[in-house]
This record gives structure tokens, sequence and C-alpha cells, in this order.
């Protein structure tokens, strides 16, 4: 079994396995996770790294962020990290995090955006933005998950709304007991609450923080008369305008769409 690792590289910075890491890499991880890696980077297309030799790999093509395999989680960050201060990382951290911010739209004032960032240093910049986003949904769900008038198509063993005649007769013509009806039920299950289930579930299954995954758990389980969402990029879509009392469930939805798109 590999153990999972998380490390820090700079833009162009190196990765190697321990025996070379006076040579070449700021970073070490062992050869079986060096081995993630470069299969992750030849399913990418090499987008990603550049192979110095057997062992060791560097950053290249301006990319930051998080490439997460099996037993490897890299943050990669903007040059101005030396990779060698823990300070110099943080403060970094902070300036991309502040970047990625302005870039996704979202605002500065998020709780754990700033100042509690200096207490997330054991966080990459992936489980930063999953804390944030688990922080929104803890205050979303405080304020009330909102539901709203669903159509509902049902076959009924009693009459509700309307009888849908096309269907009724499909249905029941052996089975002069039931209705088959539509009818409006006020529920949980809408479009936005699919959205951040989703959300939810998807990041659990990503995470590695042991933080992050209680909260999103325990989040998961207040939506559990909403549904998954089968189409991300329509119900995505149909998010246009919340409703009014709706407000509060703009900036959940804002890292639900960073995060499924």
């Amino acid at each position: 079994m590999v153990m999972e690792n998380s490390c820090s590289i700079s833009e162009y910075g190196k990765i190697g396995t321990d025996k070379y890491v006076y040579k070449y890499a700021s970073e070490t991880i062992t050869s079986a996770q060096l081995k993630e890696l470069k299969e992750f980077n030849e399913k990418s297309s090499n987008n990603f790294f550049r192979i110095i030799d057997s062992n060791t790999l560097q950053a290249v093509n301006n990319y930051v962020g998080v490439i997460q395999t099996n037993n490897v989680t890299l943050e990669i960050l903007p040059k101005i990290y030396d990779g060698n201060k823990d300070t110099n990382k943080q403060q970094n951290r902070n300036i991309f995090n502040k970047m990625l911010l302005k870039i996704n739209k979202l605002p500065t004032e998020i709780k754990g955006s700033n100042a509690n960032l200096d207490a997330m240093k054991d966080m990459n910049i992936f489980e930063v933005y999953i804390s944030m986003f688990a922080n929104s949904i803890e205050e979303l769900i405080q304020k009330g998950i909102k539901s709203d008038y669903i159509t509902v198509e049902d076959n009924l063993n009693y009459l509700k709304g309307k009888i849908q005649f096309s269907n009724h007769i499909r249905y029941n013509l052996a089975h002069k007991e039931k209705f088959y009806v539509e009818f409006d039920e006020y529920i949980e299950d809408r479009v936005e609450n699919r959205l951040l289930k989703t959300c939810i579930n998807f990041l659990l299954d990503k995470s590695k923080n042991n933080e992050n995954q209680s909260k999103l758990r325990e989040q998961l389980f207040f939506f559990d008369k909403v549904s998954y969402s089968s189409n991300i990029e329509y119900d995505l879509s149909c998010v246009i305008d919340l409703h009014r009392g709706m407000e509060y469930y703009d900036l959940p939805l804002k890292f639900a769409k960073i995060f499924l798109k």
C-alpha cells in the first residue's frame, strides 16, 4: 500500500524520489508516487511536467493549482514561492487564493478566505476552497434549505391533482383502483439543492482532509430528501436568477459551479 503524500512546489519546480532530493528536487515522493504522477501526465498529453530523468519531474506550462492522484496531492504555486521557507509558502498561498477569488468573481470576505488561511497552513489550496465551500453550506443550512412547488407525476391508489388520461389508460387498464395523476408538491428536491448535494458528494470523494470530510459528510445528511443532479450542465443553466429570499444560495452555488465544471 502506498502512503498518501501532500506536497508543494513552485511553477517550474522539481519533484523527485528521496535519493535525488539534494541534486534536483525541492520536494520528495516515493518511486510509486512518482509513477502515479508520470501516468497522470501521460493521460493529460504531457501538459503538466517534463521528465528530467527517471527519478525527477519538473512542472511546466505556467500551470498553478492542485494535481491529485490516488496517493499524491501536489500543489503547484506561482513561482514567487521559492520552495524553501514555510513562511514564503503560506504568504504565496494567500496571494494565490486572492487571485483565485478575483478570477472566479467570488467575494474576498468569504469565511476562511483571508485571516483564517493562516490557520489552514496544512491545507493545499484545493482543500482551502473545499473548506470555504463547506463553510458556505453550513451558513445556508442555518438559514434554511429552501423548498419549492415541483410538478410530480405518479400512479397512486387515490386521486390527487389532475388525471393524466393518456398515461392513466396506458398503465391502469388492468388496475381500476389506481389513478395516474399530476400534482404540485412542496419539496426540497429543487434544482439548486440538487446541485449543492451533488457537489458535496463529489468533494467528499475528492477531499483528503479529515476536517473537510467530516463537515461534508454531516452536511450531506441535511440534503437527504434531495436527489442528485442527473444533468449538471442543464441544471446549472436553470440557475440564472435566484428568487427573492434565496440570496444566501448565491455563494454556495458559485462554488458548486467551479467544482462541478
